[in-house]
């Protein structure tokens, strides 16, 4: 087997040719291929951010397309400062805006 990872991009119908089977494997066959039309997290990261722009590596070896975060301080803001990343395929760098440092977790897609 190799090391690689394949993304399916549908599961195919599967029959048993017994009718009340091949319902309950349809169904859960649309809830797979629903799921997999879903964008897929790259990384998951807990940090600890100071105001101002932080350098977090991130090991994807690859330039996230986007990210989400979520803070355990109220009213804090993190913001995109990858414009000025000369290594943005290895650290992800980002604006907290606030004046206390925050727990974050930050999930690159």
């Amino acid at each position: 087997m190799s090391g690689r990872v394949k993304r399916l991009r549908q599961v195919p119908a599967i029959r048993t040719g017994a009718p009340e089977a091949d319902r309950a494997l349809d169904a859960l066959r649309t809830v797979v291929n629903e799921m997999l039309l879903l964008p897929r997290a790259r990384a998951i990261l807990r940090v600890r951010l100071d105001p101002g722009v932080n350098r977090v590596p991130h090991g994807i070896g690859e330039v996230p397309a986007t990210f989400t975060w979520t803070t355990d301080v109220d009213g804090a803001v993190v913001s995109n400062a990858q414009r000025a990343n000369p290594t943005p395929d290895k650290t992800l760098w980002v604006r907290l805006s606030g004046a206390m440092p925050a727990n974050a977790v930050l999930t690159l897609f």
